[in-house]
């Protein structure tokens, strides 16, 4: 199945929204509180990198379903290596009909494009879940990858 992969435009606000909220829901975020007013207009302000945030969307070919995002920030502020620009992946999400698809394979693809385009020294990409890991491991190594780290989140509210 083909997908159109490109950054966002005004007329994906609500398509992007819809998909963080789903992956919210997956998340260890999903009891936490979304302002939703506030995330429609940082949406909004993607279209353009503000602040260097920036987000690819996929849509199935042929129709108007939008199957995953990759939203990630590129940065030359760096504070531990000066210097270095990294594209960073903030939220990586393809909705569960479409993950046995080309789908997140051709959004990784096109945010190392990107990276590769603002003359970006790395990417970095992440996961939130340990449930997934060995095939996540096995996935990203296969593209190059190398493990840099492990996050734990605790909730303090």
């Amino acid at each position: 199945m083909p997908f159109n992969i490109r950054l966002i435009g005004q007329e994906d606000v609500e398509d992007v929204l819809g998909l963080m909220l789903m992956a919210q829901d997956g998340s260890p975020y999903k009891d936490l509180p979304v302002d939703l007013d506030q995330l429609k207009s940082n949406i909004s302000s993607w279209v353009n990198g503000t602040g260097g945030t920036w987000c690819i969307l996929a849509k199935e070919e042929g129709t108007d379903c939008s199957a995953g995002l990759l939203l990630f920030n590129v940065t030359s502020q760096n504070q531990i290596m000066p210097g270095i620009k990294i594209s960073a992946e903030l939220l990586f999400y393809v909705d569960e009909p479409y993950r046995s698809t080309s789908a997140a394979k051709d959004l990784k693809k096109a945010y190392e494009l990107n990276a590769s385009e603002v003359l970006c020294d790395m990417v970095s990409m992440g996961s939130h879940s340990n449930e997934y890991a060995p095939r996540l491991d096995k996935w990203y190594t296969k593209s190059g990858y190398t493990v840099a780290e492990t996050q734990y989140i605790k909730k303090v509210i």
